[in-house]
């Protein structure tokens, strides 16, 4: 019998960690692969302009419609579709497994027989902003983190590459564009449309604290989804 195939969502603000966490996720379960949300952004002359700025933190910069089926796909197929599958080693994220290679030392086998289970991690700032998506995934992670921490992270970063160019955030950036994008898309997740406080969908799970450390983000990751196939 071939292994079940298990979606779990990565999710969370602009810097809060999510791509390091899910390349760890990849790293320790063997077999595993990435799909990365950001593979379906829209074109640089498609992204809303704000006020003269191209807003790339914001719901409507990504083709979501193309992910969803995307999603799908995995589902039914059990796999990446293949023009996909070479993206995995895209990420710069990568850099922290060997900054970081102790955690990877502590976890030498799967926690989870590779036999019995195909992960798919899905590493993105927009899971979860409707319920299709929502519904989409086995297993829907989500990192807690602080306004100022996020801002900081964000604004020590030197660009990004698109699909054709690339791009610098332009000065306060952060708190025009990126944080009013992570709260309009994510507060009906929460209790009084408050990011701040307690999810109100059961089926996503939000880390204990805020800016936990690597180490901690990855073992409560994999503590997560032992208990969910448990």
């Amino acid at each position: 019998m071939p292994p079940k195939t298990v979606i779990v969502g990565v999710s969370g603000a602009s810097c809060s960690g999510k791509s390091t966490l899910t390349q760890f996720l990849h790293a320790i379960f063997k077999g595993s692969s990435i799909l990365h949300e950001d593979d379906f952004y829209k074109t640089d002359a498609d992204i809303p302009v704000k006020d003269g700025v191209a807003d790339w933190d914001c719901k409507e910069s990504l083709n979501l419609d193309l992910f969803l089926e995307t999603l799908k796909y995995i589902r039914k197929h059990g796999d990446l579709p293949t023009h996909l599958h070479n993206r995995d080693n895209l990420n710069v994220a990568k850099e922290a497994l060997t900054q970081y290679n102790e955690i990877l030392e502590e976890y030498p086998e799967s926690p989870i027989s590779s036999s019995r289970y195909k992960f798919i991690f899905v590493d993105g700032f927009m899971l979860y902003v409707n319920e299709d998506l929502i519904q989409s995934f086995d297993l829907c992670l989500m990192l807690a983190c602080d306004f100022d921490t996020l801002k900081a992270r964000r604004e020590s970063r030197k660009g990004y590459v698109t699909q054709e160019g690339f791009w610098q955030d332009p000065p306060n950036y952060f708190e025009n564009y990126v944080w009013p994008g992570y709260v309009n898309g994510h507060s009906h997740l929460f209790q009084n449309k408050d990011v701040y406080g307690k999810l109100v969908d059961s089926h996503i799970q939000l880390s204990p604290a805020s800016n936990m450390s690597v180490q901690q983000n990855v073992k409560w990751a994999i503590d997560t989804i032992q208990n969910a196939l448990s």
